[in-house]
């Protein structure tokens, strides 16, 4: 028996969606998706070389959990990710994904994981999309590799009833 762990449904429901959006999806190699809630494409799960052709890269991290905020007779949890896209241009040219990304976010605000069945009573509450963070990295600093990084922050709200 497999017990129903929240994290890893909510990130898999998130990386789903986001997959979902066939612009974004087109944008990546599957091998070059990084994905901690299932086995990746890749044969060595934590890349150490990567060469120009390897990228653009999507990394889902979930970066915090605030779980049971207490509201109107239900439990609301709060899932914060980082959806990173690392790029190997010198220029804003491949910035196109990650502003893909984050205005179809913000455009599915209120909406976007409506009906989407996260199991165990859990019920899409809201979603709130953060400002992009944008980072140069140096050959030395990124795997050898130059170019820009794109943060895409966002936190998943769900709600679930309390149990008297």
């Amino acid at each position: 028996m497999t017990t129903f762990n929240p994290s890893k449904k909510i990130s898999s429901v998130v990386m789903d969606y986001i997959l979902s959006n066939e612009e974004i999806a087109d944008t990546f190699k599957p091998v070059n998706i990084i994905r901690y809630d299932k086995p990746s494409n890749n044969r060595y799960p934590y890349k150490q070389e990567l060469m120009p052709a390897d990228l653009p890269e999507l990394i889902l991290q979930l970066n915090n959990v605030t779980p049971n905020r207490h509201s109107s007779g239900e439990y609301v949890e709060i899932y914060q990710f980082q959806a990173t896209i690392t790029t190997n241009a010198w220029n804003l040219d491949q910035s196109a994904a990650a502003h893909v990304l984050l205005d179809w976010l913000i455009e599915g605000n209120h909406n976007m994981m409506n009906g989407i069945d996260f199991g165990e009573g859990y019920h899409f509450y809201k979603i709130e999309v953060m400002p992009m963070q944008i980072a140069n990295a140096m050959a030395d600093k990124n795997r050898n590799l130059s170019g820009f990084v794109y943060g895409v922050f966002f936190n998943i709200q769900v709600s679930r009833p309390r149990r008297i």
